[in-house]
């Protein structure tokens, strides 16, 4: 180690070369020929050759560019810099021209900030600002890879087919009260994808920019701001061009910090005071007493938090929790808070907001923009899926909801000569691909066999999936979305993620190292509607009646009752199972 790098503490050296690598982050994507230098990588033992692989099967060099930045970003959040001065080593050896000029630079900025770091007293270095500073750098950085690559480097993205571009989505301000009858009629609306005309029939303003959501209420900052939408309507991806338009200098300039919270992981649910909540953005002890000390001092002036999926929590924590008490404005009151529900879970917090959002999802002009960028290098395919929309209005109307688009935009990609011309053939068509998918990359089916049907799957795994639509039908009776491993059905316990239907995140102990617990959802609510809806269809007939009578009769307020819409849903995808 050299004298200047010694001189430095660790944690500050280490937030000086993560500082130098963000700063040339997208120099590094444009520049860095990723192709030619993954190997070496591999010899300097940086990554292994299965990190070679997954980087060499991104399709263009910008994307393998950043596949490989991805992987080396990680050490070098969590204060470990030896990725750092391999890269500069392997760009100055092996790189070309530009690649060898950029390391040059690198260096030197590196110095600079070295030489800086040595003459300043370590106060004014380590001062509170700084260190939000660096936070901000680091954050940003997260949300750069966001913008330039699916943020997670899944071998099965969900949604299965995501556009380079955000493709704009249909935004309200929501009236603070809304009568029964303006709700049937949106409902009416939104089933016919006639979503354009519900702001003029509820009196709603509509967002001509996502800025907007921002704007002054009566005169003044709103503090808190809801946004609802129902499933898949597009709530986290909305949030996540948030944070990247942040980044990008368009929206919440004045913010020093924008905290994405995704409440779908079971980590983010575990937090319980802001410790912890800075924890779950950067592993550096050595800044975390210093931001926890800023926010308490400053209010949380200057800081907007995003809690993303307010319904994810259970009923015991919508009431009392972190998330609550910072809704609240119980804790660090002068943030600006955003949340994110379906309408189902989010009564409660009507009249604790400054302003509610609603997403009411892809109008007809995004809905071509997303086909178009979708399968812009399919035009065939392209053209087949827009003559269908034309011969099934019924699928093209169910199409304004941005998760339905990219299954039937995916199902085209599969099956372009049998598209599916209701949403219950829609399931079906996406399911049977997905577990035929799964079990042809495990080799327990060959890779030519064609499966047309639910029953034609071997005997074990009709079996699973029969077992899996109980689960379904139970969880729904009692608005359960998150599973555990007891919860699922035995067949499913050496794979949990059963044949690729189920998302699996593990949650770690913060108290017990090397412990973990994982969590279990459906793909999406729709999926769980739909098995639960073919679990309810093998039920004798006077047990479907019993059912039906205790899922509609005796229940007020239909609009706001989370677990009537869920059984709504699931009658009326039973409804199309059981008429074919």
């Amino acid at each position: 180690m050299d004298d200047s790098r010694s001189a430095v503490s660790l944690g500050e050296q280490a937030s000086l070369e993560c500082k130098v690598f963000m700063e040339n982050y997208d120099k590094l994507t444009n520049i860095l020929p990723a192709k030619n230098l993954s190997r070496y990588f591999v010899s300097a033992n940086v990554f292994t050759m299965a990190d070679e692989e997954e980087i060499l099967a991104e399709k263009t060099s910008l994307d393998q560019a950043t596949a490989l930045l991805h992987k080396l970003g990680h050490p070098l959040e969590a204060g470990d810099a030896s990725n750092f001065y391999a890269l500069l080593k392997i760009m100055e050896d092996h790189g070309n021209a530009a690649t060898k000029n950029l390391a040059k630079e690198m260096k030197s900025q590196l110095s600079s900030l070295q030489q800086e770091s040595t003459m300043s007293p370590p106060a004014v270095m380590e001062s509170k600002g700084h260190v939000v500073d660096w936070l901000s750098g680091h954050i940003k950085g997260r949300y750069k890879r966001m913008r330039l690559k699916k943020y997670e480097e899944e071998k099965d993205p969900w949604p299965p087919i995501k556009t380079k571009s955000y493709v704009t989505l249909a935004l309200v301000h929501q009236k603070e009260l809304q009568t029964k009858e303006e709700t049937t009629t949106t409902i009416h609306l939104r089933t016919r994808g006639d979503i354009h005309k519900i702001p003029d029939t509820i009196d709603s303003k509509r967002l001509t920019d996502i800025t907007q959501i921002f704007d002054l209420v009566s005169g003044r900052v709103a503090g808190s701001i809801l946004i609802e939408g129902h499933a898949g309507i597009g709530k986290t991806t909305l949030v996540k061009q948030i944070c990247i338009e942040w980044v990008e200098g368009r929206l919440l300039t004045s913010d020093k910090l924008v905290l994405l919270l995704l409440l779908r992981d079971p980590n983010v649910q575990m937090i319980t005071n802001e410790r912890k909540m800075i924890e779950h953005f950067t592993t550096s002890s050595v800044k975390v007493d210093q931001l926890c000390s800023y926010l308490e001092e400053e209010h949380g002036v200057g800081v907007t938090l995003i809690i993303d999926g307010f319904d994810e929590l259970s009923n015991e924590l919508r009431n009392e929790s972190f998330f609550r008490q910072l809704i609240d404005n119980k804790v660090l009151p002068k943030a600006r808070i955003v949340v994110t529900s379906r309408p189902s879970a989010s009564a409660c917090l009507h009249d604790v907001v400054d302003k509610r959002i609603e997403i009411l999802g892809f109008e007809q002009s995004s809905k071509n923009q997303y086909v178009c960028e979708a399968l812009q290098d399919y035009p065939s395919k392209l053209e087949k899926l827009q003559k269908h929309f034309q011969l099934y209005p019924n699928i093209d109307a169910i199409c304004y909801i941005p998760l339905i688009m990219s299954i039937i935009v995916f199902l085209c990609m599969c099956q372009p000569d049998d598209l599916p011309s209701t949403a219950t053939t829609m399931y079906t068509s996406f399911i049977l691909h997905t577990i035929c998918h799964y079990l042809k990359r495990a080799r327990k089916i060959p890779e030519g066999k064609i499966i047309k049907h639910l029953s034609q799957f071997p005997p074990i795994v009709f079996e699973t999936l029969q077992q899996l639509q109980k689960v379904a039908f139970h969880g729904l009776l009692k608005d359960k979305i998150v599973f555990t491993i007891e919860d699922l059905p035995t067949l499913c316990r050496d794979d949990p993620t059963c044949y690729g239907l189920l998302q699996s995140t593990e949650c770690y102990s913060a108290e017990e190292i090397g412990a973990s617990t994982q969590s279990f959802n459906f793909l999406h609510l729709g999926i769980q509607e739909y098995f639960a809806a073919k679990h309810v269809s093998t039920l004798p007939e006077d047990e479907v009646y019993r059912l039906l009578e205790e899922s509609f009769i005796g229940r007020q307020h239909y609009y706001l009752d989370s677990q009537h819409v869920r059984l709504s849903n699931m009658w009326i995808l039973y409804c199309g199972i059981t008429s074919g």
